[in-house]
Formats: structure tokens, C-alpha cells, sequence
């Protein structure tokens, strides 16, 4: 079973997201995620933010990979988004990003938190994968294709 078997449901899977930003797009997230899994969004928000005060989590080839600790999760949780154009959000190569992984990991996973963002960003260098997961036009297709190929 790879990680997104487990932190990845499809209830966390957001295609044409209206976003002119990416702080608009932290907001839909920490309200998704506040929804969907108890936690409160404001708490998600700022942590989002203040992550991303360290540096862009851009990390090149219109891929965005967002994450935070947050006090209280027992588990690690991811959430996909698809604007629906892409936003700029700062990464290396300049280039807006049309695919974000929202990760959030307990406070104290330092371990667990570094082996998901590893593996998400092993994933998204994989052009072929990123084609089929552009290709993937439902929840259930996206997170398919995100527990197969990792």
C-alpha cells in the first residue's frame, strides 16, 4: 500500500477550483479540510501561510506542493487541487502551477512529514504521470491514477 492510499481521499480531490491565488486557494483548502476532516480552518490557514513565508512551495513544472504541521492530527492528510487556470505561486522555474498537493502532517512527524514530500515530489517529475493526472477529468480518476503510481 503506498502513502496515498491512506492520506488521500476523494473527498479531498478539488478539479476546476476558482482561484485567482494562492492565498484564495489555502482558504478553499483549510475549509475543505475543516469540513471534511474536523480540524479547524483557520489553524490550517495560517500554518499554510506561515510555511509559505519560509519560501515558495512551487517546486517547478506547474506543480505547487503546499505543507504544514497542525496540532491535533493524528494522521498525515493530503488534498489535490486543480485550479481551474493556473495561479503563480513564486516556483523556481517562474511557471504558474496547475497541480497542487496539500499536505498536512501531525506536529511531531518529522520523519513521516519528510518521506510524503519526498515521495510527492518523486511523483510529479514523472512527466508521464503528469499528462494522465492532467488528463483525469473526475475525484475518483485523480485519486486512482495518485494510488497506483506511487
Amino acid at each position: 500500500m503506498n502513502i496515498f492510499s491512506r492520506i488521500l481521499a476523494v473527498e479531498d480531490v478539488m478539479l476546476g477550483v476558482d482561484v485567482k491565488d494562492k492565498r484564495s486557494l489555502f482558504e478553499q483548502a483549510a475549509e475543505r479540510l475543516s469540513k471534511q476532516h474536523g480540524l479547524a480552518a483557520g489553524m490550517i490557514l495560517t500554518r499554510l501561510l506561515e510555511r509559505e513565508k519560509l519560501g515558495s512551495t512551487g517546486i517547478g513544472q506547474g506543480v505547487a506542493i503546499p505543507h504544514a504541521r497542525v496540532d491535533g492530527l493524528k494522521e498525515p492528510l493530503a488534498m489535490y487541487m486543480r485550479p481551474v487556470a493556473p495561479i503563480g505561486f513564486e516556483a523556481p522555474d517562474r511557471q504558474p502551477v496547475r497541480d497542487v498537493v496539500v499536505l498536512l502532517a501531525p506536529e511531531h512527524a518529522n520523519r513521516d512529514h519528510l518521506r510524503i514530500l519526498a515521495e510527492t515530489a518523486q511523483l510529479f517529475s514523472d512527466r508521464k504521470f503528469r499528462e494522465k493526472l492532467d488528463a483525469a477529468d473526475s475525484p475518483e480518476h485523480v485519486r486512482q491514477l495518485f494510488t497506483a503510481e506511487v
